[in-house]
């Protein structure tokens, strides 16, 4: 089901938005990063805590954080 979503999004990307501008590209990206920490924070930490994995959880956060500082520090 979820490949359906994927697929969908990659045709309408593809050809609707290849000529857009730089800007606007930039904002959208922002828009799904945003989203996507939605989602982390509200569905995955606390489904990982009712799990009694706070520590695993939290590490994994914390090391996800820790990649993605470096990621922008080296880039």
């Amino acid at each position: 089901m979820t490949i359906g979503f994927e697929l969908l999004g990659f045709i309408f990307g593809y050809y609707f938005l290849k000529g857009m501008s730089l800007d606007l590209l930039g904002a959208s990206l922002a828009l799904a990063a945003g989203f996507m920490t939605y989602i982390s924070v509200e569905e995955l930490i606390p489904a990982a805590q009712i799990k009694q994995n706070l520590k695993t959880g939290l590490t994994g956060l914390i090391l996800g954080l820790v990649c993605v500082l470096l990621i922008c520090l080296l880039g």
